[in-house]
């Protein structure tokens, strides 16, 4: 790399892993430079039910142990810089700040930054610029557990937000749904590309620390989005089947026949990307039942009323316990059923995202037995 360019323009050689690495490599006051919010909180989880006994060992240490809830942050950094796409931060004194939208697998947010022969030039904006720019925040569960919650922890700081910035690699409509209803002005939401490279006077970086989804941030997303606008349930009684007919990975091969299996009991089948996201909580608020395979729709169970059922169905390949965190939370009651084909070895879960699931009808039919249809 050519000497001649500027050290603030070269690809940044070493990163911080947080943004208290940072705070205290830097030699600064953390109480001055990074807000925490909330309490750790450790819970016992509601173990989903299932056909095996015992359960799938994904769910085993659900009831026995517990779990730690991620407490909130927001650190304030003069003078940091965001770059590219997938909004790397440059802190101040030019060490990359590794991704923080994976929680504790921290790495780097932007594999090429580092074989480039320049950054992109600075733009430098007298604003306070909040980052909510991870680079899942295209995918619906995404943006409503882990994003969305960043507007309450910044709320909660009280340093007012001259500019919201999102990746703009990975836009969807429900973004500026959810961001409407929060009260969110477009005109104050900025977007990054390839060419970005913005030094603001104050960045702000909300965040998570480890453990499991907390129970605040569901509450926040239940509220500003349902309770709030005053979205109600119509009745409390639909029997919901999540279609996944329109999705390009994790299909239900023996869709239509499980369907006509679920028509018998009242269900019927909702393809969820084709509704406004008010309509999709209006939905589950109204649901006693919801069956569907594992896949961001069931996000949507944050709206469901307590006690309500959800069968959640998987392949062999791909394991999650995301959504019985979810049930666990808002007081559901969970079930799930592994598709038919052959199993990995146990505490081994290969987390194939695209593998299309195929369900045997007799299993499925003991399932929705156990959950309480006869």
């Amino acid at each position: 790399m050519s000497l001649n360019v500027p050290k603030e323009l070269r690809p940044p050689t070493s990163h911080y892993r947080s943004p208290t690495e940072w705070i205290h490599s830097s030699g600064l006051a953390e109480s001055r430079f990074c807000k925490w919010f909330y309490k750790s909180n450790p819970i016992y989880l509601k173990q989903p039910e299932g056909l095996e006994k015992p359960v799938h060992w994904i769910y085993r240490t659900f009831s026995i142990k517990k779990w730690r809830q991620r407490k909130g942050y927001v650190a304030m950094m003069p003078g940091g810089r965001v770059c590219r796409s997938r909004c790397t931060i440059v802190a101040p004194d030019h060490k990359e700040m590794w991704d923080l939208s994976w929680l504790g697998l921290r790495a780097p947010n932007d594999p090429e930054l580092r074989n480039l022969t320049r950054l992109p030039p600075i733009r430098d904006a007298a604003e306070t610029v909040a980052l909510l720019g991870m680079r899942e925040s295209g995918i619906y569960y995404h943006w409503l557990v882990d994003v969305l919650p960043r507007f309450h922890l910044l709320q909660k700081l009280g340093i007012p937000v001259d500019r919201y910035l999102l990746n703009g690699a990975w836009l969807a409509p429900f973004q500026f749904e959810t961001m409407d209803t929060l009260g969110v002005p477009r005109e104050r939401l900025s977007f990054s590309d390839d060419n970005m490279h913005l030094r603001a006077k104050l960045l702000l970086v909300p965040g998570s620390d480890i453990g499991i989804v907390p129970k605040w941030a569901l509450q926040y997303v239940r509220y500003e989005l349902m309770e709030k606008p005053g979205i109600r349930p119509q009745g409390g009684k639909e029997r919901l089947f999540i279609s996944r007919a329109r999705a390009k990975k994790r299909k239900l091969i023996n869709e239509a026949e499980l369907m006509n299996e679920l028509s018998r009991y009242g269900f019927r089948s909702v393809e969820l990307e084709t509704m406004p996201v008010a309509e999709q909580i209006r939905l589950f608020a109204s649901a006693e039942m919801i069956v569907g395979p594992h896949g961001a729709g069931l996000t949507n169970l944050i709206f469901c009323k307590p006690g309500t059922k959800v069968i959640e169905l998987f392949s062999p390949n791909h394991m999650h316990t995301c959504y019985p965190v979810i049930s666990s939370h808002m007081g559901l009651e969970h079930y799930y059923l592994v598709g038919v084909g052959k199993r990995p070895p146990e505490y081994v879960n290969p987390r194939i995202h695209a593998d299309d699931i195929t369900i045997d009808r007799k299993s499925f039919a003991a399932i929705l037995k156990l959950a309480g249809l006869s």
